[in-house]
């Protein structure tokens, strides 16, 4: 009676670990014990990543950004300068049209035909020696009103001055004579005086052409030879 329920029990044993041994085959045998958390986290992992956060602007994005304006301000600035000084320089040139109007009607002309003894120095002689003969006439280089007649300077004869506008005049020294008064109008190329060789070795004229007062070198407002 022992020995048979003892067989019974080793029976209903190995039939209990068949039919394990069957499930586990079956996939329906879990050896460990897990919750249904975990099972969820094997089979469906939560996402962890924290969610998209716009980034922050870095040091290095401000400072670019900062550089970018700066650069941006400067060619403002750079362009307004060039702007003002556009005006400038177009302000300058209207003065000097302004200047070359006032003078545009102003061709002056050889007094006399001759060579050039002696050219314009600012320190040594501020006019210009033109060789002549004795009693050749001396014309008016351009038209203008006669502001002075006489002994100008000892030595250098007759002196005639005639003022061209109001800013050029011309002044003819070593005249024997004067054929022409102040205060009368002359035509350019009109005979105002004759050659003198008074003081001088030579027979000539010397010449001068003022602006505004100051001594210039006559031979750039002179037609070229």
């Amino acid at each position: 009676m022992y020995f048979y329920s003892l067989k019974r029990y080793l029976l209903l044993i190995l039939m209990a670990l068949t039919s394990l041994n069957a499930s586990a085959k079956a996939g329906y045998y879990v050896p460990v014990k897990i919750s249904n958390n975990q099972f969820v986290n094997d089979k469906h992992p939560k996402n962890t990543a924290k969610k998209d956060i716009p980034p922050t602007k870095s040091i290095t994005s401000v400072t670019h950004k900062s550089n970018s304006t700066h650069r941006h301000t400067h060619k403002k600035e750079s362009a307004k300068r060039h702007v003002s000084q556009k005006k400038d320089r177009k302000n300058s040139q209207s003065s000097a049209s302004i200047e070359h109007e006032k003078i545009s009607g102003l061709n002056f002309g050889w007094p006399i035909t001759g060579k050039v003894l002696k050219k314009f120095s600012p320190s040594r002689n501020k006019g210009i020696d033109i060789a002549g003969k004795q009693g050749q006439l001396i014309k008016a280089t351009e038209a203008g009103k006669v502001v002075y007649d006489g002994q100008g300077l000892i030595g250098f004869g007759k002196l005639l001055i005639i003022k061209h506008n109001a800013i050029y005049l011309s002044a003819y020294t070593n005249n024997s004579r004067l054929l022409v008064n102040e205060g009368e109008s002359v035509a350019k190329g009109q005979a105002i005086a004759k050659v003198g060789d008074v003081g001088i070795k030579r027979t000539s004229l010397h010449f001068e052409i003022r602006k505004n007062g100051k001594p210039i070198n006559p031979l750039k407002l002179l037609p070229k030879k």
